[in-house]
């Protein structure tokens, strides 16, 4: 029963006349009714919704009642005065919830996320998900006789903010409650009638309360939970790294969000037992939910490293493509234009200092290897972009072994190809030059590009590895100058053959007089070292423009030339009927 203690006659025959509780039994009370106080306390009232207008009462006193009355069951307050003055006396009132000047639908999207109406039909305002009150699971409980509830724990998330910001994770945390808000009440997901909220107002953990279940028991059949929220992170993991891969104009997620860290649903299922003390039954149920919540994440994480180590050691998923690298020198824009969007190298043939291999993933083949995506763990592998790859690599410490099968299948692939060949490798493998001669023989042409992405830990190590990669005829680039652990510094001590810009330094130049300023001091500064200048991530002739005035030597991106097979690439007979090519 849900009682409602309103002073006003004219709004007490607004609320009763619209209030569409034909199930639900409800009375009207007035404190000035001796026996009103009796009816409050009685065991079958669910909810308490009071007018905050009973002048009659001494507030401290009305404080106290609704305070105490709120660690029981639900208490609602009412007000039409959006005065502060007004709700002075109650801002110590930590056990209730206020609404000003609520409609009908407000007043009955309070009451079903606090739990007073289980079963309503309604669902609650989906503008931004309600901070959990104690109140729902216990009067869920009592009223059901049992109770199933979900954890949602994205506490990862957490790492968003420490890498790219609070603002970053702000956003991140929009669009996962939006994902949440469409599964809610969609097939295969929770149901409408279920209770969604979140621990505390910045918190990354979510919980659902079920409604009693189908059929004649009132809690879910076994299996039943796990697979509920198994379909659950399936499918909102595979919708975030949709949004991840989405264009820049269509995303909820900004540009330099490049992976998702794993969140998990665990799950819990209490029966009522009058006899032990409600509250210590309801903080088990939340910690078994909350400790299934953590074995899921570990499932998670052992079928993403399983995949990875598929991919890795299955022939024919993963394949390398290669891309163009040009002297910028002499290149016209009539020529780029020849090259129908990067699709076509011929007319830059004569232009062409090497190639670099970009590892990618055979979808189709991956995902029969992998089955159907319902349900499963893995992520689908239409995401798996290279950073995405090595991104999840490094979060299953597999990053080395994924980089030792790039760097083979690039050698491979590239053999007898009389180009130049460029190929990305972590600072921890290069180390092992044992490793490298057994699949470069020397003098190959070859340049390793010394990724940024990770540390270099032994810097005199790095620098005799150096020096015996130049006794081997092998060059070595700095791969992405700007980013990551990358410093002028180190780049003037390593004394790379190759310095290549970062696309983040690149991109925009000629819109960002700042940005150019930089780049041009990056240029002359690293021209100390004899090293190459290479600007990556080109894909406007204004960006190339100003690089070439600037002076960088070396070019590549997506305006000369896009990654390709390659079969394709021998198909363009680079080496016939040319006299002027540069084979470095």
């Amino acid at each position: 029963m849900i009682c409602f203690l309103l002073s006003e006659v004219k709004f007490k025959k607004l609320i009763s006349s619209r209030l569409e509780l034909s199930n639900i039994e409800h009375r009207f009370l007035s404190l000035k009714n001796k026996s009103a106080l009796d009816i409050i306390y009685k065991p079958n009232v669910t909810a308490v919704v009071a007018d905050e207008r009973h002048s009659h009462f001494h507030p401290e006193a009305w404080i106290d009642l609704l305070n105490n009355l709120g660690r029981r069951i639900p208490v609602i307050i009412i007000s039409k005065n959006n005065k502060a003055s007004h709700r002075d006396h109650f801002h110590r009132a930590d056990r209730v919830r206020w609404l000003i000047h609520p409609t009908h639908n407000d007043l009955i999207d309070a009451l079903i996320s606090c739990g007073a109406i289980v079963g309503g039909g309604k669902l609650v305002s989906k503008e931004l998900v309600p901070i959990l009150n104690e109140q729902i699971p216990i009067s869920m409980l009592k009223t059901i006789g049992a109770l199933s509830m979900l954890t949602i724990d994205a506490s990862k998330f957490r790492s968003v903010a420490m890498k790219y910001g609070s603002e970053v994770h702000l956003q991140l945390q929009t669009c996962f409650q939006k994902l949440l808000y469409e599964a809610w009440g969609s097939p295969g997901h929770f149901r409408n009638r279920d209770i969604l909220c979140r621990k505390s107002t910045d918190s990354d953990i979510y919980y659902i309360f079920l409604e009693k279940a189908r059929g004649s028991s009132q809690i879910p059949m076994p299996g039943a939970l796990e697979r509920l929220t198994d379909r659950l992170v399936s499918k909102i993991q595979n919708k975030l790294w949709e949004e991840i891969s989405a264009p820049k104009k269509n995303k909820m997620l900004p540009p330099c969000l490049d992976t998702v860290p794993n969140f998990s649903v665990g799950h819990s299922t209490l029966l009522y037992n009058p006899c032990i003390e409600i509250n210590s039954s309801i903080e088990t149920l939340f910690e078994k939910s909350r400790k299934m919540a953590t074995v899921q994440l570990v499932r998670i994480e052992s079928t993403q490293q399983q995949m990875l180590q598929t991919l890795i050691r299955t022939d024919g998923l993963l394949y390398p493509n290669y891309q163009g690298i040009f002297y910028a020198k002499d290149i016209r824009r009539e020529t780029v234009e020849g090259c129908d969007g990067g699709k076509d190298i011929r007319p830059l043939k004569s232009q062409i200092f090497a190639f670099e291999s970009l590892i990618r993933v055979r979808q189709k083949q991956a995902e029969r290897v992998f089955g159907p995506q319902e349900n499963q763990m893995h992520l689908n592998p239409k995401y798996l972009r290279p950073d995405v790859l090595f991104s999840l690599a490094a979060s299953c410490k597999l990053s080395l072994e994924l980089d030792q099968s790039c760097l083979k299948m690039a050698a491979k692939e590239f053999d007898g190809f009389p180009f130049h060949l460029m190929v990305n490798v972590l600072p921890r493998n290069i180390y092992h030059i044992g490793f490298l001669r057994k699949i470069f023989q020397k003098g190959s042409k070859v340049t390793f590009e010394l990724s940024e992405t990770e540390d270099i830990n032994n810097f005199e190590l790095l620098l005799r590895v150096r020096e015996q990669l130049k006794e081997l005829k092998f060059g070595i680039a700095a791969d992405d100058f700007g980013k990551g652990y990358a410093s002028l510094d180190r780049i003037l001590k390593i004394k790379p053959d190759i310095i290549k810009l970062d696309r983040s330094l690149v991109d925009g130049i000629d819109k960002d007089p700042s940005k150019k300023a930089f780049v041009e001091g990056l240029i002359k500064a690293t021209k100390i070292s004899k090293s190459l200048i290479l600007g990556e991530g080109i894909e406007r002739w204004e960006e190339f423009d100003i690089l070439m005035k600037l002076g960088v030597d070396l070019v590549q991106g997506f305006l000369f030339h896009k990654p390709q097979s390659i079969h394709e690439i021998k198909k363009a007979k680079l080496l016939e009927t040319n006299s002027g090519l540069h084979v470095a």
